[in-house]
Formats: C-alpha cells, structure tokens, sequence
C-alpha cells in the first residue's frame, strides 16, 4: 500500500497538467494554463518554482469568492481573546533584582475601558492565535522599581548619586503613557510594593 501510493505521487509529479477553465481559480479569476501538484493543492505553472501561486476552487462569481475570503478573515480574527487582568506580587527573587516587568495593554481605540496590567505568560504571547491581538491593543512594559532609597538621593552638590523608588517608577509611568495615554489614571501610588533600604 505504501509502495502504491510513493509510485502514484511520483506519477502526478512527472504527469503534464494543463487547465482548459472552470477547473481553478487564481485570486478570484477563472485559471487557464499549466499547473502542478504540491500534494492534493494545485499551484500556477508546469513546475514548482518561486513565481508559484496556490490556486482555490474554482469561482464563477467574483463576490462569491470575496464572501469566501472575509469568511476566512473573520475565522483569524476570531482567533483573538481578551486581556485576563492580573493582580502582581513580587516574589524574593524580584526583590534581590531590585525590579519586577510589569505589563499593560490597553485597546487601540479606547474611549470608555482603562488599561489592564497582565502576566508575563501573556505577554509572550502578544500578537499570536489564541493570545492577545496586537492590532487591537497597545502594550507597554514597565521597569518597575522595588528596592533602593524611597527618593532621589543626592551629595552635597545636588549630584544624582541613586535614582528613587518613586522618581523612577513615576518616570517609567510617564514614558509609558506616550503609549498609552491612561495609563497614568491607573497607576497613582509609584512606591507599591516597594521596600525601601
């Protein structure tokens, strides 16, 4: 059986194939020309090359097969799933690294919901099927700050010697709201978690 079929592919790959019409369809018009098998899909011209193009079944009516392709185009979209808003708690060890990623997405076209901050599974996942569509939403990732002194410390000459907890964190807020805009709405306390030295 398996011998069979081995002989009947290389048949189809050796085999002259040629359309009269009413067989395929190439972006929606009626193919006529040479084409060739890659498997059980046919493809333009007489042999597998890079100007290939895969051929559909054949359409007699050009909106027939425009229908079929937003159908196709709503089953990627559909792929998509909302944000699933966490609380974060850092753990031991984000507070001896003394900083902890924290990610916000928010819709692109936002006029009534604020951002939501999610895990970093998430955020790996950003812009794949089954994940967060990143066409319909920004994200942004803050650095955010747990460890070291509560404010900006300074010597005798007004020198920055350690940036603070709050002045950093208020800073990451502030670039990360050139993204998304309401993100300084949802964060007003910039010592959470912190622990100051």
């Amino acid at each position: 059986m398996i011998k069979k079929n081995k002989l009947a592919n290389s048949t189809n790959a050796n085999k002259y194939l040629y359309t009269k019409g009413g067989e395929f369809s190439l972006d929606g018009i009626n193919y006529i020309g040479e084409y060739h098998l890659v498997g059980i899909k046919p493809q333009t011209g007489p042999v597998p090359d890079k100007q290939s193009k895969s051929l559909t079944k054949y359409y007699a009516d050009l909106v027939v097969y425009n229908y079929d392709r937003i159908k196709q185009f709503k089953k990627l979209v559909t792929e998509f799933i909302e944000p699933k808003p966490i609380i974060i708690k850092p753990i031991d060890i984000d507070y001896d690294l003394g900083y902890i990623n924290r990610f916000f997405v928010e819709k692109a076209i936002n006029v009534e919901k604020y951002p939501t901050e999610i895990d970093d599974k998430q955020h790996q996942k950003y812009n794949t099927a089954n994940n967060i569509n990143g066409g319909l939403y920004l994200m942004v990732i803050l650095n955010w700050k747990l460890t070291g002194s509560l404010r900006d410390r300074r010597d005798a000459k007004g020198n920055l010697i350690e940036r603070g907890i709050y002045e950093h964190n208020a800073l990451e807020v502030e670039k990360g709201s050139r993204q998304i805009p309401n993100l300084s709405y949802v964060i007003k306390n910039y010592i959470e978690f912190a622990r100051p030295r």
